[in-house]
């Protein structure tokens, strides 16, 4: 989190009165919340309680009373705590500085009428202060917490799972995870993009990659999450999370991926439709890939996607055939992985489906590699294109990882072919070429960890993986992220 204290500037400027006392009425400031981020893990009504109001910049807020700025909320900060941190000397935040018989001594001037005014009606009643007040001051002064954004589960009314899953009902066609999987582990569509949130920690979930797995990620994320240790906070499960076969009311459910031909969505029915095959492809794994026989030749149907396939030879596999030319179907999606169908796509691009191993040093056409979309995003990383046909014609790739890992190895080799005219660098020791190398492949940023994601577009190598999803920019050049690759490096 990031904070700032009052400037010169503003240490010494002469505010307006009339906007001072406006402000310093925690209503006023709440109102100024109107277009404060959904996302910010700390609510609007804790960070008004604590002396702010919104600045409309970001996630920034400001007191004020001593004009301290504070951004960059993380889940688990606390308002008053972090108030207190950058601006210890604040007149709200330090306003009851003395308290005798239970009775505060010293009040806050931009509070002084009202709480002067309750103190003449509730605190002469009685020998104890007005609760709300009180409990006000032991927020500010902190010496309790505030747990109104540590309440579990933070949003009550997702606590059913179908009423979790009805909340997709606009769910993105891009998206990657399946709104059953993400209702399941506790996450609810917010209507933003494919941002989901939990109904318990209240944590946020966006941009999700191929093979994330929602449970995976939801504890990853927020470990501490009561729902994903297991602690009951009123998640009511779904009719076919508890049965695992009992049917949903289909018309309260958005319409994902359903299957074009669900009377052939088991495997044993698609296998007894090739009762007449005589062809060489195997029925077992057509029956696996989500094929069944239409009777005619060895026409094939996917069951799901209901894309069609003809004239098998003996060597074709079904799976690679499903992915080569149907890659948005649900169901290959769901059985072999998004990173399978990239794989066969890049694969088929690159060489054609006929190639063999032994055919990798035939010439690929400059053409041919600039249509395909991964080879452009190598590029936009600073490869040249002689680099990447050399990589392609020397070696057959199934990966991108695989194609990057092996250009950076080539670059280093060539480096290290070059004539060392500098006398020191002959001179080190073994031992100091294994440290420098250990570090070259360091995570710049934590310096513990190794290297394992290029950054694209700026495609630099600085950072592992856990400190490559903690930046939205890249450390060296400070250009935005837009994707996180992983790679493997020899």
């Amino acid at each position: 989190m990031t904070c700032n204290g009052p400037n010169s500037f503003e240490a010494c400027a002469t505010h307006d009165n009339d906007s001072d006392q406006e402000l310093a009425n925690e209503c006023s400031r709440l109102q100024t919340f109107s277009t404060f981020p959904s996302h910010c893990p700390v609510s609007a009504l804790t960070l008004a309680r604590a002396g702010f109001f919104y600045t409309g910049e970001g996630d920034k807020v400001k007191c004020f009373r001593c004009r301290a700025t504070v951004e960059g909320w993380q889940h688990g900060d606390s308002a008053a705590g972090r108030h207190k941190t950058v601006s210890p000397n604040c007149a709200f935040i330090n306003s009851v500085s003395v308290w005798r018989n239970g009775v505060p001594s010293v009040l806050p001037n931009s509070q002084q009428r009202t709480e002067d005014r309750l103190a003449n009606t509730n605190w002469q009643q009685s020998s104890e202060p007005s609760s709300d007040l009180y409990a006000d001051y032991l927020l500010r002064s902190g010496q309790v917490v505030d747990l109104s954004d540590s309440l579990y589960p933070r949003t009550p009314a997702m606590c059913s799972e179908e009423t979790r899953l009805r909340s997709f009902h606009n769910w993105p066609t891009y998206a990657l995870v399946t709104p059953a999987d993400l209702a399941n582990a506790g996450l609810f569509y917010t209507g933003v993009a494919d941002q989901v949130e939990c109904f318990c920690c209240g944590g946020k979930l966006k941009s999700w990659e191929p093979n994330d797995q929602a449970w995976s990620e939801h504890r990853r994320h927020f470990p501490r999450c009561l729902f994903v240790l297991g602690h009951d906070v009123g998640n009511v499960e779904s009719v076919l999370s508890q049965s695992g076969h009992a049917e949903l009311d289909r018309s309260e459910i958005p319409n994902v991926s359903l299957p074009k031909n669900p009377s052939m969505a088991g495997y044993e029915t698609r296998l007894k439709s090739f009762l007449t095959w005589r062809y060489l492809v195997s029925k077992e794994q057509l029956a696996q890939a989500g094929f069944y026989s239409l009777g005619d030749a060895d026409n094939v149907l996917c069951f799901h996607c209901g894309g069609g396939l003809r004239q098998w030879r003996a060597d074709d596999d079904p799976w690679e055939q499903h992915a080569q030319w149907f890659p948005g179907c649900n169901y290959l999606l769901e059985q072999k992985g998004q990173d399978y169908v990239n794989n066969v796509q890049l694969t088929h691009s690159l060489h054609g489906s006929t190639i063999n191993e032994t055919e990798n040093t035939s010439h690929i056409g400059d053409e041919e590699l600039l249509r395909n979309n991964l080879v452009q995003d190598v590029m936009r990383m600073g490869f040249s294109l002689d680099e990447i046909r050399k990589a392609v014609e020397r070696k057959r790739h199934l990966s991108i990882e695989a194609l990057v890992a092996d250009l950076i190895n080539a670059q280093r080799e060539n480096i290290c072919s070059l004539p060392c005219e500098n006398t020191l660098q002959k001179s080190l020791s073994t031992e100091e070429q294994l440290r420098r190398l250990q570090e070259e492949k360091l995570c710049k940023v934590c310096m513990d960890k190794t290297i394992t994601v290029v950054l694209i577009p700026c495609g630099h190598l600085v950072a592992c993986q856990d400190c490559a999803e903690a930046v939205e920019k890249c450390p060296l050049c400070c250009t935005v992220i837009t994707t996180r690759q992983k790679i493997y490096m020899s």
